[in-house]
């Protein structure tokens, strides 16, 4: 693995953010005030799923994790493209869970990320803008809500479609994969129905991919067609069809170019946390079935499996490496401890050989989620 690229935050916020209580205080990444900001409180842009109980059953082909214990709630965040055409990165917090996460904008959007919140709670999200603008939005999350379609790859009206490229669905939520289906989810040339595998992508399963059996024709006409039989996880119905109108050219994707890893800031006050691996080619096209490795900087503090689940062992700051064959992305990841939950001592038994003898005895302390406290080595 390549060494890690220098960071945006430096070591005196990175210390601000890793002290207890001070994780929103310390995410800024400048000391001075905010920028002027263009503030929303409308419902017309940023979408915000109805909290997502927890813990949730995988699709076949997803990972889908929790951010915290397993009562935590989870709502899913997402911006349609074209929402804010010159936004760089999203910066989504909760203050009153103390959670954050940033993500790249990618044509004026981004697909949905994960943050603990319940009902009722006030999310911030920040979007800085190419040119070093603010835009702040402020939502609600709501008590219930229905999944929508946020995007889809090809967008409407696209003319150039690859032939062999597949179709991506993303939702404003996980979806249930059972109710991925050859009903639910259609791809026709005129009135003909193209045949083709549907799955959920490997990450927080809220993006769906269709692949023709075979590829499709040159210089033609198809649309793809995403209906209510589509559910989500608590069983709520997509809250409309949803179809695509677009043109295939003549040619078909090329080799991997990039990959981008969201969120790629990650403040994990929970025990879990799912990455989404993106690969595109250098057209931009978002091609499937390309094997991701994921690694971490420290597997001894924070995991990573090889669906891009994160599992926290111990507070500290971290990097994670998702590779395609010679690429590379990364996402920093800072793991914060909760208070002191329990505690237990080793060895557990032990015996002295003789009178003056003494034992070191360690004591283990971890939070509620299963991490471990730093504490001093006393004699017995």
């Amino acid at each position: 693995m390549s060494p890690r690229p220098s960071r945006r935050l430096g070591a005196p916020v990175l210390a601000t953010l890793l002290g207890a209580g001070a994780w929103l205080g310390g995410c800024s990444e400048s000391g001075g005030p905010r920028d002027p900001a263009l503030v929303s409180q409308g419902s017309d842009s940023a979408i915000v799923s109805d909290p997502v109980p927890t813990p949730a059953p995988s699709g076949a082909h997803a990972s889908f994790s929790v951010v915290g214990s397993v009562s935590t709630d989870l709502a899913y965040v997402s911006l349609p493209p074209g929402t804010i055409p010159d936004g760089a990165t999203a910066t989504i917090r909760n203050p009153l869970r103390a959670g954050l996460v940033r993500t790249a904008v990618i044509a004026g959007g981004f697909d949905a990320v994960p943050i603990a919140a319940s009902a009722g709670d006030i999310l911030e999200i920040d979007i800085r803008t190419a040119a070093g603008g603010l835009v702040s939005l402020m939502r609600a999350v709501p008590i219930s809500r229905r999944p929508v379609v946020v995007r889809t790859d090809p967008p409407p009206g696209k003319r150039d479609q690859p032939l062999n490229a597949s179709l991506v669905i993303a939702f404003s939520e996980p979806v249930d994969s059972a109710t991925l289906t050859g009903s639910s989810v259609q791809l026709f040339r005129g009135t003909s129905a193209i045949q083709g595998r549907l799955d959920l992508l490997p990450g927080n399963g809220a993006i769906a991919a269709f692949t023709p059996t075979t590829p499709l024709q040159p210089n033609t006409d198809y649309h793809l067609t995403v209906t209510t039989l589509v559910r989500d996880l608590e069983g709520d119905a997509l809250q409309a069809d949803v179809t695509v109108a677009f043109t295939t050219g003549v040619s078909s994707t090329g080799p991997p170019a990039s990959v981008q890893v969201s969120p790629d800031t990650v403040f994990l006050t929970g025990a879990t946390y799912q990455l989404t691996a993106t690969v595109r080619d250098r057209a931009g096209n978002l091609l499937t079935g390309h094997p991701v490795s994921w690694s971490s900087s420290n597997p001894g503090g924070l995991t990573v499996s090889q669906t891009g689940l994160l599992t926290a062992l111990a507070a500290g700051a971290y990097f994670v490496t998702a590779s395609v064959d010679s690429l590379q992305a990364y996402a920093d990841v800072f793991v914060g401890a909760g208070p002191p939950a329990s505690v237990s001592v080793a060895p557990t038994t032990a015996s002295v050989g003789a009178a003056g003898d003494t034992i070191v005895l360690t004591a283990i302390v971890r939070d509620a989620a299963g991490r471990l406290l730093d504490t001093p080595r006393r004699p017995g």
